[in-house]
């Protein structure tokens, strides 16, 4: 979703993202957590960044989310690709 500062982006999203099944993901959350705040002159290779770990959070999350629902009594066990 993209629009002007202050035209209300994050309360439509967040209104949806409770209503539905739809994934919530922020830019600004994710680099408020680096240190980046809405305003500052934040550099292209962070956001180029902040976008490939935005997609990646979600695929992660709808995945495992996925995989999870689908296990019925079984072990979960993580291991190291090498």
């Amino acid at each position: 979703m993209c629009g002007t500062a202050f035209s209300g982006k994050t309360t439509l999203s967040k209104k949806i993202a409770q209503r539905t099944s739809f994934s919530r993901i922020s830019f600004d959350e994710i680099n408020e957590k680096k240190g980046y705040f809405p305003g500052d002159d934040i550099p292209q290779n962070v956001w180029a960044k902040t976008s490939e770990e935005a997609v990646l959070d979600n695929y992660l999350r709808s995945s495992i989310t996925t995989f999870a629902s689908g296990l019925k009594g079984f072990v979960l066990m993580a291991t190291e690709n090498r």
